[in-house]
């Protein structure tokens, strides 16, 4: 009798542990789950955001440098101001203050030193420090 009721509480033992690791089991993927579906989303919104820097950046260059200089609109302006918040948001300050070079360039009413080749380099170190924070 007394043989049987510790096998019985063995096996009543072995069945709770086996509950308790299918329960951690569940949760840990679960959370890993999770995770890997926000850094998912993260690094998409990244993507986003530098590839409306990208196309920014080159609306800016043909409208400021081109033989025909058009100018910016206001709705371009605010374009600007929403990917600055955009960029200082969801990147480093590292990359922040690279596109904040580009930033100043295009926010501003052009100085002499705001050339084609200065534009150009800026906007060349921005992108890149922007991509880096891709890989």
């Amino acid at each position: 009798m007394i043989n049987a009721g510790m096998a019985r509480l063995a096996n009543l033992v072995r069945e709770l542990q086996s509950g308790i690791f299918t329960i951690l089991g569940i949760l840990i993927g679960a959370w890993l789950s999770r995770r890997a579906e926000s850094m998912r989303l993260r690094i998409e919104r990244r993507t986003q955001i530098f590839d409306e820097a990208c196309d920014l950046t080159a609306r800016y260059y043909v409208c400021a440098f081109s033989a025909i200089s058009t100018g910016v609109d206001d709705s371009f302006m605010v374009s600007l101001m929403c990917l600055d918040r955009k960029v200082v948001t969801h990147f480093s300050k590292k990359a922040y203050q690279a596109w904040w070079g580009v930033e100043k360039m295009i926010g501003r009413v052009p100085r002499a030193t705001d050339t084609a080749n200065a534009f150009i380099s800026a906007r060349a170190s921005a992108l890149s420090s922007l991509g880096k924070e891709l890989r």
